[in-house]
C-alpha cells in the first residue's frame, strides 16, 4: 500500500514537471566565469523508521551549475544529529575530491580549493579542528580519515543557513515554494 502511494506521488510529480529541464551555463550567476568547485552536504537524523539511519545528501556544483549530486541512507546509525552530519560531510569530502583532482587532472583552472557548505556549526567546527572532541571520538575512523584529508587539502568550510542549502532537497521534504528557490 505505502509503495504503491509513494510510486503515484512520484509520477505526479514526473508529470507536473515535465516541460522543467536543467540548462547549464558557462557564466557563473552573478555575470561572471567562475571555475568554483562548491559542494553543499546535509543530513537527516534518525530519517529511517525501521532501523532509524540517517539520510546524507550531497550536491556539488561548478560554475553554479550541479554536476554530482547523491541521496544515501548512511551504513551507521548516528547517535546525534551532529553524528549524521559529521558522516554526510566526511562523505561529501570524498566526493568532491575526487571530482576536484578529476578536474586537474583534466587541465581545468579552478581558481581555490573546493568550498565546503554544511548547515550544521557544531560540525563545521568539529571537522575544521585538528582535535578528536567527545562528541566525535566514536564516529568511525573511516570518517576521521575524509576529515584528515580535507584538512591536508586546505579545503574551505563554511555555514550555509539551511534555508539556502541546495542538499535539503534530496533529505526532507521542502515545500513548494522552497523546492522552487532553490
Amino acid at each position: 500500500e505505502a509503495i504503491l502511494r509513494e510510486s503515484r506521488n512520484v509520477l505526479c510529480y514526473l508529470y507536473h514537471t515535465r516541460k522543467k529541464g536543467l540548462c547549464y551555463e558557462r557564466n557563473a550567476p552573478n555575470g561572471g566565469v567562475s571555475l568554483d568547485l562548491v559542494a553543499y552536504s546535509d543530513a537527516d537524523h534518525g530519517n529511517s523508521l525501521v532501523n532509524r539511519k540517517s539520510v546524507s545528501g550531497h550536491v556539488l556544483e561548478l560554475c553554479g551549475n550541479v554536476i554530482d549530486y547523491s541521496v544515501k541512507k548512511q551504513s551507521c546509525v548516528a547517535k546525534s544529529s551532529f553524528a549524521a552530519e559529521y558522516v554526510a560531510l566526511a562523505t561529501s569530502v570524498e566526493k568532491t575530491l575526487f571530482i576536484y583532482q578529476l578536474l586537474k587532472f583534466l587541465k581545468f583552472k579552478l581558481k581555490a580549493p573546493p568550498k565546503m557548505l554544511c548547515d550544521n556549526r557544531s560540525t563545521i567546527k568539529s571537522f575544521s579542528s585538528q582535535e578528536v572532541t567527545k562528541r566525535s571520538r566514536y564516529i568511525d575512523i573511516e570518517y576521521h580519515y575524509s576529515k584528515d584529508k580535507f584538512q591536508k587539502r586546505k579545503m574551505r568550510l563554511f555555514y550555509v543557513d539551511t534555508k539556502d542549502n541546495v542538499a535539503d532537497l534530496l533529505t526532507k521534504l521542502v515545500r513548494p515554494d522552497i523546492f522552487k528557490r532553490l
